[in-house]
């Protein structure tokens, strides 16, 4: 049988090799307030380990140590992180479910002091209260404005409809800066000043 190339193999023996690492540091399951860290943390390596880019590097890496200029430097390099590192990153693995959960810990109390604070001293106090009672009264209130509002609109367009019925012709302008006006204040039609534009300009076509 055809093996592949032997670039595309060490390629595969690099990746395989950092995927053993990354699955090797034990993940705490029971995170309640940074589970999204570790899901995130996950997703970018899979991403990029998963690109092609990644694997384009592995190939030249795996390359440059094959040549003779690099090869005994390379490996020189290597031997001496893996001296010097391997125990830094054995510690990290150790530590790293340990301190994870412990800063979980101290995040989830912290929220959820918030929560209660929020629960039995905020929510029920006489501001809040207030501003809700007149956040359900404005409601009401502001829908009733605007349905007023768009009546108003329909009046003047009938208006103009009617003088154009009886050949009645306004100056272009005033007409087109009435019905430009409408179509402003119809698209937000809570803005207070886009409806005085109308009655300004509708007021000037009656005079």
């Amino acid at each position: 049988p055809r093996h592949p190339p032997a670039t595309l193999r060490r390629t595969h023996m690099v990746r395989a090799k950092k995927n053993k690492k990354m699955t090797a540091v034990a993940t705490p399951t029971d995170l309640k307030r940074l589970a999204f860290v570790e899901s995130a943390a996950v997703s970018s390596y899979e991403y990029l380990t998963g690109s092609a880019y990644f694997a384009k590097a592995c190939g030249y890496y795996s390359n440059a140590k094959e040549t003779n200029a690099l090869k005994g430097s390379i490996t020189k390099i290597e031997d001496l992180i893996k001296a010097y590192g391997m125990p830094v990153v054995a510690k990290v693995q150790e530590k790293y479910p340990e301190y994870m959960t412990t800063v979980d810990g101290k995040v989830d109390v912290v929220v959820s002091k918030a929560v209660d604070i929020w629960t039995s001293k905020i929510a029920p106090s006489a501001p809040v209260a207030m501003a809700k009672s007149a956040l359900a009264e404005v409601a009401p209130k502001m829908e009733e404005l605007l349905a007023q509002r768009e009546e108003y609109f329909k009046k003047i367009e009938a208006f103009l409809a009617d003088l154009k019925a009886k050949a009645v012709a306004l100056p272009a302008e005033v007409s087109a800066a009435i019905t430009k006006a409408i179509a402003e204040a119809r698209a937000k039609i809570d803005d207070a000043q886009l409806f005085e534009k109308v009655k300004t300009a509708y007021e000037t076509a009656l005079k």
